[in-house]
């Protein structure tokens, strides 16, 4: 697969907007997601800016390179999950970002489909795996090293 775009809909839930709370794992409810994901792919992670106060607007969270997949867990509610690594899987502050959804709808994704929804629909285009472009890496790489400088 190489890189992707996800969106984690209950970051907020989950850890109170608080990304160092991150441990490198995603869990997903597709069997379709841990098959296509695999060791040196990276999920570019985004989230709503629900708890920010602003629902409509959107931020680039993690690129999480996954390390390995990690063997599914059936009684659990998202039973397939990968490690990332975390030498290589940096986190963004998420306070002090602009709205990230413009950049979104730049990408062309390798269907060649740009994002069309608008505002808070957007998590809805986001709950399948979407795969990334090479532009679209080259992207948001770009995107990422100006936020590090900020």
């Amino acid at each position: 697969m190489s890189d992707c775009l996800m969106y984690w809909q209950i970051f907020w839930t989950a850890f109170d907007g608080d990304p160092d709370g991150l441990n490198y794992e995603w869990w997903s409810g597709s069997a379709h997601f841990h098959k296509q994901v695999g060791p040196g792919d990276s999920l570019w992670v985004v989230v709503s800016g629900q708890g920010l106060g602003r629902p409509g607007e959107w931020r680039l969270l993690q690129r999480m390179v996954v390390k390995n997949t990690l063997k599914p867990d059936k009684d659990a509610a998202f039973p397939y999950g990968v490690q990332g690594d975390p030498k290589n899987s940096p986190k963004y502050k998420i306070k002090d970002q602009p709205d990230f959804a413009l950049e979104m709808r730049k990408l062309r994704f390798r269907s060649g489909k740009r994002l069309t929804a608008k505002g808070a629909l957007i998590g809805r285009a986001l709950q399948t795996i979407r795969p990334l472009a090479d532009a679209d890496v080259a992207m948001l790489e770009s995107y990422a090293r100006d936020l590090a400088t900020r």
